[in-house]
């Protein structure tokens, strides 16, 4: 018998699916659909008072969301995924469909078996630059978090990364992007724990307060954006 959580899970997802028609020959919002149902992670508490100097940045491409960490603000196991590129200054890391993201796999029955659980990767991205020059600004948003949140995010993305026996990050290389590494993932993927369910739960274990079930990128922008320009509008008060 499924939960009443994961029920009201399933009605957001409806709902949110509901503002997405279909149009006829169009097999996109379909695959979107498959692709990103509601997330099912627990949430975390906020862990503290916002630290000036300390950023989260998500990046929004249409429908993935990524994580991004300051170079200086992640811990020393973070930045040992990154030491055969030169001074890097953001980390980005994100979670996904191994056979999509790694193998290149853009195959219709790839994106449909999607649904059920399937190999998963974590991306890592070193920008020598800031993610606005990447991505664009308007698919930034900037969050202030707490040392505590920090820490809990770095241990996060530790945790979501499938290591050997001896600890060692198990690297399934660079993939078809140029600059980009891929590392097994812990968790598999799945339709309730997708690109956007991660960024959620990685967020929530940096202490910022968005609700689970993220369904689309959009769903994590639109909560993240009042959440930056609350941080902004207080630090000009101070």
């Amino acid at each position: 018998m499924q939960s009443y959580a994961y029920e009201q899970r399933r009605s957001a997802a409806r709902s949110n699916l509901s503002r997405f028609p279909l149009q006829h020959g169009d097999m996109r919002p379909a695959w979107l659909a498959l692709l990103l149902l509601a997330g099912c992670a627990t949430p975390l508490p906020p862990p503290g008072p916002v630290a000036t100097g300390l950023v989260v940045t998500i990046d929004d491409n249409g429908w993935h969301t990524d994580i991004c960490l300051r170079a200086e603000d992640a811990d020393p196991w973070l930045i040992g995924l990154a030491r055969d590129f030169d001074n890097p200054r953001f980390l980005c890391f994100g979670f996904g469909l191994q056979r999509f993201m790694v193998e290149h796999d853009h195959s219709l029955f790839t994106v449909l078996s999607a649904a059920l659980p399937s190999r998963a990767a974590i991306a890592m991205t070193p920008l020598p630059a800031t993610p606005e020059a990447m991505f664009g600004a308007d698919n930034v948003v900037h969050l202030g978090i707490s040392r505590t949140g920090a820490n809990g995010l770095a241990a996060f993305i530790r945790a979501s990364i499938r290591a050997d026996a001896d600890g060692t990050p198990k690297n399934l290389g660079d993939g078809p992007a140029p600059g980009r590494i891929f590392y097994a993932a812990a968790a598999s993927y799945d339709g309730l724990n997708t690109c956007n369910t991660w960024t959620g739960t990685a967020l929530r274990s940096a202490g910022i307060p968005v609700e689970d079930g993220a369904l689309f990128a959009s769903d994590v922008m639109r909560q993240v954006r009042p959440i930056a320009a609350a941080q902004a509008n207080d630090a000009a008060k101070k």
